[in-house]
């Protein structure tokens, strides 16, 4: 069942979290995420922790009816985000990193990226530790065919057509995430697990953009 519909005609979006073993951390990124204005119709979070976190249970509670907690027994980020996906009812699904802090309106300017319709997924900018922001694209180098992935970088100031898609702070039309299959749970770890996909998206000739008013920043906790 769908998300009633918004009375903007904008898309609904659901917000999905995969998590393990980062209770606090989780916790802190929730209650960050409570503060942003407009808020996403959904929130998904996928707990492969066993024993969830008491601060975690809390800040869902206080997220109200629109927070719902999934539970996986074996641990699996991108297993995680696809069930999530699954279960998501809004048209438009929010990628998270459980170690983020978003400006607060990091949903809505997810969100406005879809009244254009040749857009089917959308990169946000982010920073992590010891990186400033930049106005440079990045070389591509002939003999690493993956560079041109990366020819516009996360902290890029500047709004592009880019194929990188980041799984940390990056959101796509439900209908294309489905249809080209999701994240690969070949991928153990979360590392291009989320190349994998941008690869997908350009090859089925999907348009993704980097946005750079949609901010947060990535700690990177161990």
């Amino acid at each position: 069942m769908s998300l009633p519909a918004r009375p903007d005609s904008l898309p609904t979006v659901t917000l999905i979290i995969p998590s393990y073993r980062r209770g606090p951390i989780l916790a802190r990124t929730l209650a960050q995420l409570r503060a942003c204005e407009p808020q996403a119709e959904e929130w998904l979070i996928v707990d492969q922790s066993g024993p969830t976190d008491p601060a975690v249970e809390q800040e869902i509670r206080a997220a109200g009816s629109r927070a719902r907690l999934i539970r996986l027994e074996k641990p699996n980020a991108q297993a995680a985000r696809n069930r999530a996906a699954l279960e998501a009812r809004g048209e438009i699904l929010l990628f998270l990193d459980d170690d983020v802090v978003p400006d607060r309106d990091l949903i809505e300017v997810h969100r406005s990226n879809y009244r254009e319709p040749s857009i089917h997924a959308v990169g946000g900018f982010y920073t992590e530790p010891g990186e400033q922001e930049t106005a440079e694209t990045r070389e591509v180098v002939a003999w690493l065919p993956l560079s041109r992935l990366e020819r516009i970088p996360a902290n890029y100031v500047k709004r592009a057509d880019s194929p990188l898609w980041p799984s940390c702070n990056g959101s796509i039309r439900r209908e294309v995430y489905l249809k080209i299959g999701g994240m690969d749970e070949n991928f153990r770890y979360t590392l291009y697990d989320d190349t994998d996909l941008s690869l997908r998206l350009e090859k089925q000739g999907y348009r993704c953009v980097h946005d750079p008013r949609a901010r947060l920043v990535h700690l990177k906790e161990p």
